[in-house]
């Protein structure tokens, strides 16, 4: 399994719309969601995902598609996460609508 250590940006566009994904350490999921809507209340929706590690060592994941239509954002991004074996991570994906 794979840890993030420090917040990582991509951003991409696909048919006008902006996407914005970033990466972060889990103990810093509630300060990052509460920054991104600060820092982006003009988005369309912050799509996000999580997945960390109980203290039985199970794996314990959630996600919020933010008003997209059910399942078009959070299972992706948490699929995209089991996809690269990532732990003790959360992705918000910001969309702006072109």
């Amino acid at each position: 399994m794979q840890t993030v250590k420090t917040i990582t940006l991509s951003e991409t566009e696909v048919k006008k719309s902006l996407f914005l994904a970033f990466l972060v350490p889990i103990e810093r999921y509630e300060t990052e969601r509460s920054r991104l809507r600060k820092e982006h209340p003009k988005a369309n929706h912050i799509a996000e995902a999580t997945r960390k590690l109980d203290t039985m060592g199970r794996v314990e994941e959630s996600f919020s598609d933010d008003g997209e239509p059910r399942g078009c954002a959070g299972m992706p991004i948490l699929n995209v996460m089991r996809g690269h074996h990532l732990i003790d991570a959360a992705l918000f994906v910001v969309r702006y609508f072109g």
